[in-house]
């Protein structure tokens, strides 16, 4: 990928905008390229219309045409840039690290009204990826005390990360564990939550590209039927939930009825319902420990 010559900022954002609409697959070219350019730059979005005449000096120019190059073979701006921002907090991720997503907040900021004005909250995050339900929870919750758990080395570094960006390491304990094996804690929690894989194995193929081809596998397969990860983390509230303790899933949108016919076969769990995101679809189940 070559452009010929000096290129000034306002150059390089109408040129990568073109390329990356040229894709067809690409929803928002003008921010994404806003965003690698800033990245390049080490500039604000902002700084970019400020000083558009500037004129970017050779290894400028080549870097971005590189990190372009990238996006248009559909890896993840936030692999390209090691970020992505989540409850307006800035998050580490990597390749081998799933992506945090919008739909996940929804499921944050549940949580949140639930235990506004609780103190002392225990808190269990199991398939805690880049850390940013455990990280959010700690920064908003003050005086909880959370529990991470993952079964990736990449994982847990990556949220290890996060956690020291905002100085919570003291109220996060990291563990690396595979749930579907490993007896991980005997511990009790007021609170249990997971964003785990939900993905049918048979429907991994269909995904969009960036996500089939660079996001890990492991944490998108929920096996053949998308739901061996709720069974599972069912049996560990069962055990590791107090009395009167919540549980919280992020879901798919069509598991809504299969997550909540899982809990009450359990018989362990109470006031289950189904809530929706910000575009009308089941996004989370909640359940109270107790018959």
């Amino acid at each position: 990928m070559t452009i010929n010559g000096k290129i000034t900022i306002k150059d390089a954002l109408s040129y990568g905008t073109k390329m990356l609409s040229e894709t067809g697959n690409i929803d928002v070219p003008l921010l994404e390229c806003e965003i690698l350019l800033g990245y390049i730059l080490n500039i604000e979005r902002i700084k970019l219309y400020l000083d558009r005449d500037r004129l970017l000096n050779d290894s400028e120019k080549e870097a971005f045409l590189s990190v372009l190059k990238r996006r248009i073979e559909y890896e993840p701006v936030s692999y390209i840039t090691n970020n992505k921002e989540f409850m307006s907090l800035s998050f580490y991720v990597e390749k081998g690290v799933l992506i945090p997503r919008p739909e996940t907040e929804t499921l944050v900021e549940l949580i949140l009204n639930e235990l506004k004005g609780k103190k002392d909250m225990s808190i269990l995050d199991i398939c805690t990826g880049s850390g940013s339900i455990a990280v959010s929870l700690a920064y908003y919750l003050k005086d909880s005390k959370l529990t991470a758990i993952d079964k990736y080395d990449v994982c847990i570094k990556a949220a290890k990360i996060n956690a020291e960006k905002y100085n919570l390491t003291d109220r996060i304990e990291f563990v690396k564990a595979d749930i579907l094996n490993d007896t991980i804690t005997d511990e009790k929690f007021d609170c249990i939550v997971s964003n785990p894989p939900y993905i049918k194995k048979e429907t991994l193929s269909s995904l969009p590209e960036d996500v089939k081809n660079y996001e890990p596998e492991y944490a998108l397969d929920g096996g053949d039927d998308g739901l061996i990860f709720y069974r599972k983390i069912t049996s560990i509230a069962e055990n590791n939930l107090i009395d009167e303790g919540l549980l919280f899933f992020e879901i798919g949108f069509e598991q809504g009825k299969d997550v909540c016919e899982i809990l009450n076969k359990s018989g362990k769990f109470k006031n289950i319902k189904v809530t929706k995101d910000l575009a009308g679809l089941d996004r989370i189940v909640t359940a109270v420990k107790g018959a």
